[in-house]
């Protein structure tokens, strides 16, 4: 029987049996309804069912039909052989055969006469058949459906041990095996979708239970949080379940798929020998198991037990974050960032190592050195301050072939006119002078600008701009002083006085290692950025900024939509996009533009991993 050619919109391409009942069939890859080419609704041929039927009932009507004619066929030879041949018998109560002696009774008394020679009559007792009933399968059919059902129960189990082997991998920061265990997924899985079409051609729709996905995220398991952990402590924590894992286990994870998060349901009614090996290769057999959290002596709740969380702590540190500007929340890394959230507003009962996070890393460490910077902020805000009153007015002296030079005309005289400028005092001969401009210098506005900008962050950067162009390097320092005391997450502002962020990892955290454990970090950072700002350049300087200990091992080729804007950046540790001639400013900025937000993490993404990678490959200094 002829295939049908059938193409899912999810791009799913699979064949079905011309003989496939209906108009329309399932996907077996997105379980979608697909219409069949040439059917219409109401309108379908017959099925194998239908057509089997339709044999079994013309075999069943030709049986009948010999056998009636067979019967009918021995009757008649039965009556041509005691009828004498049709000759006409003697008379008397005795018939007696010429031919073969063969003498015949009367009919007894009630017997019905015989029927007339040449006349013969069949009785046939016809049996009770179900005709509607449809016949059974072929028995090899059925069992291969049965069979094909069986494999994919098979799999599924399979393919959600290779996902969860591959976040070990993942957590662990062990590229190569976390994309051996990913392709792995991908080899189930095509083993899965060719059972679902095999299935298909058969007229069998099969519902497969929902399992990890090649491209899944696993960001719970069990109880716990997987990306508020250390990720080292994430591996641990699902190592723990390998270890413990038996026959009928259950577990449940939480999953991002795209955008959308997922609740999964993992059952392993069995450890085939392909789920040993995939446990096996996460743990090896010689592997000691990772110790669970240790209790206390049996005298005392162990250590594991729920704790309520100190509300005398909690109070403190939001009084001490409130002293802060709001911005040193988030100077915190995205996933420290959230736990704290989460633990300052929750009314339940956390783990120890939660309060030991609030004690230890937020009041002891993280706290303690955003208030000394914030101070030093503050004290550095009021000496800038102090040095630009002391100026006072400020003059300008033109020269005869256009420079000039600001600052504090101390002497003036026919001979020479003495400045004191950023650079020192110095006499300048009056043949070299075109003019001298008392109280006409830049710095003679910036006090009625300062004025107008205060309070408003947006006029606070043109001014720190306006203070870079007119060559003030005292005022631009103080107004990026001015900016970070009020905005610690200005990044442009540090970059103008060559400042850090306080603060990227926990104390002690040893760097991310790995190709895996770098883009993940990266990841993290891109998206903070894009979700704080709009401006392009301030993305850039962010990126870069904040991916500063980072280094990435792979090339990193442009995607192709970001390929005109890389001829133009070139060199992403250099790059200044504030530099840039008017004609490509105006392009990357219609392009930045146009960019949706979720292309714009992405590009943040790959700008990082593109620094990361320039900063592993450049030559040592």
């Amino acid at each position: 029987m002829a295939r049908i050619p059938m193409n899912c919109p999810c791009g799913w391409n699979f064949f079905i049996s011309d003989g496939t009942p209906g108009w329309q069939v399932a996907c077996p890859s997105c379980g979608r309804m697909v219409p069949i080419p040439g059917r219409a609704a109401g309108k379908s041929p017959e099925s194998h069912a239908d057509i089997a039927r339709e044999k079994a009932r013309r075999r069943r009507s030709l049986l009948w039909w010999g056998a009636g004619v067979g019967a009918a066929a021995v009757m008649a030879l039965l009556i041509f052989l005691t009828s004498g041949g049709g000759e006409s018998p003697p008379s008397g109560d005795a018939r007696t055969s010429p031919a073969a002696g063969i003498v015949s009774l009367p009919p007894a008394p009630g017997t019905p006469a015989a029927p007339p020679a040449g006349l013969s009559i069949a009785v046939v007792e016809k049996p009770v058949v179900v005709r509607d009933a449809p016949p059974p399968p072929p028995p090899t059919a059925e069992n291969n459906i049965s069979s094909l059902r069986r494999s994919i129960d098979q799999l599924v189990p399979r393919i959600n041990m290779a996902g969860i082997v591959s976040e070990i991998f993942r957590y662990r920061g062990q590229a190569p095996p976390f994309e051996q265990a990913r392709q792995r997924m991908n080899a189930y899985e095509d083993q899965i979708r060719e059972l679902l079409g095999r299935l298909a051609e058969r007229g069998d729709q099969y519902p497969v239970p929902a399992h990890l996905g090649p491209a899944d995220r696993m960001v719970t398991f069990g109880d716990r949080d997987l990306i508020k952990m250390n990720p080292r402590d994430a591996a641990a924590h699902i190592e723990r379940w390998l270890h413990e894992f038996s026959p009928g286990t259950l577990a449940l994870a939480e999953v991002l798929r795209g955008t959308e998060k997922l609740r999964l349901t993992f059952y392993f009614p069995e450890a085939d020998p392909e789920i040993k090996s995939l446990i096996q290769w996460a743990i090896p057999p010689d592997a000691t198991p990772l110790p669970a959290t240790p209790a206390a002596p049996a005298a005392a709740p162990p250590v594991t037990d729920l704790l309520e969380v100190p509300q005398d702590l909690v109070r403190a540190i939001r009084l001490r974050f409130d002293a802060l500007p709001p911005g040193y929340r988030r100077c915190l890394p995205p996933d420290e960032a959230d736990r704290l959230e989460r633990l300052l507003r929750t009314s339940l009962r956390v783990f120890r190592e939660d309060v030991d996070f609030l004690r230890e890393r937020i009041a002891g460490e993280v706290l303690p050195l955003f208030e000394a910077e914030h101070r030093e902020l503050k004290e550095k805000v009021r000496d800038l301050e102090a040095r630009i009153a002391s100026l006072g007015s400020t003059d300008i002296i033109r020269f005869k072939d256009g420079r000039k030079v600001e600052g504090k005309v101390e002497e003036e005289t026919d001979e020479y006119v003495k400045i004191k400028s950023r650079f020192g005092a110095v006499k300048v001969p009056r043949g070299d002078i075109e003019a001298v401009e008392r109280g006409r210098g830049a710095g003679n506005e910036f006090p009625d600008r300062l004025k107008k900008a205060q309070g408003n962050p947006a006029l606070m950067t043109e001014l720190l701009a306006w203070c870079k162009e007119k060559n003030l390097p005292l005022h631009r320092e103080y107004v990026s002083y001015l900016i970070l005391a009020a905005d610690p997450l200005n990044d442009r502002a540090r970059a103008e006085i060559n400042r850090k962020r306080p603060i990227t990892a926990p104390s002690g955290a040893p760097p991310p290692e790995g190709n895996e454990a770098v883009s993940r970090r990266i990841e993290m950072v891109a998206a903070d950025a894009v979700g704080r700002t709009l401006a392009f350049a301030e993305i850039i300087d962010e990126i870069r900024n904040q991916t500063a200990d980072l280094k990435y091992t792979l090339p990193v080729p442009p995607p192709e939509k970001f390929g005109q804007v890389c001829q133009i950046i070139q060199s992403p540790l250099t790059f200044q996009p504030r530099r840039l001639p008017e004609d490509q400013a105006a392009l990357v900025q219609h392009w930045w533009n146009s960019l949706p937000t979720d292309e714009r993490r992405q590009f943040a993404h790959f700008y990082g991993l593109w620094c990361a990678y320039a900063r592993q490959a450049a030559p040592p200094r």
